[in-house]
């Protein structure tokens, strides 16, 4: 069994920076001396996502919890399509995400639709979730009363 180190410096390599199982399992028995077969430590990344997704939405429920949150998108690739890597920044917890796109149902799906409603991004037809937001709650207010585009 590989120690959570290793499991974590081969997540990166392999996830981080693209590397694949077979040559990360080469890598480790090079410079580590590590014998591990490409099948053994895929069954340890899927431990490691198994483990992480708990982990994952608990730091979510947090950001939900947050007085408010700070998110920002940019471009990214998976597997040479275009994605967005998505940061959101609260109160006591930060979150990444990697999604398809850059709008409303990318947001809800980390921050939940009642807290994306209440940030006016409900007329999710009329601006992106980066599109600057009214300054004052009532102004907010406003915003979410918008019918949906």
């Amino acid at each position: 069994m590989l120690g959570p180190r290793v499991v974590a410096l081969a997540a990166w390599l392999h996830v981080g920076l693209g590397v694949p199982v077979a040559k990360v399992a080469m890598i480790l028995r090079e410079l580590g001396g590590m014998s591990v077969t490409p099948g053994g430590l895929q069954q340890a990344l899927h431990r490691l996502a198994g483990d992480a997704a708990s982990t994952q939405q608990a730091l979510r429920a947090a950001l939900r919890g947050s007085t408010a949150v700070a998110a920002d998108e940019t471009g990214w690739r998976v597997g040479g399509q275009r994605a967005w890597l998505w940061a959101y920044v609260g109160d006591h917890a930060s979150v990444y995400d990697i999604a398809p796109g850059r709008g409303y149902d990318e947001a809800a799906a980390v921050l939940g639709g009642d807290f994306c409603e209440v940030l006016g991004w409900a007329t999710a037809g009329r601006r992106t979730a980066s599109s600057p937001m009214p300054p004052t709650r009532a102004a907010w207010r406003t915003c979410c009363a918008a019918p949906r585009g």
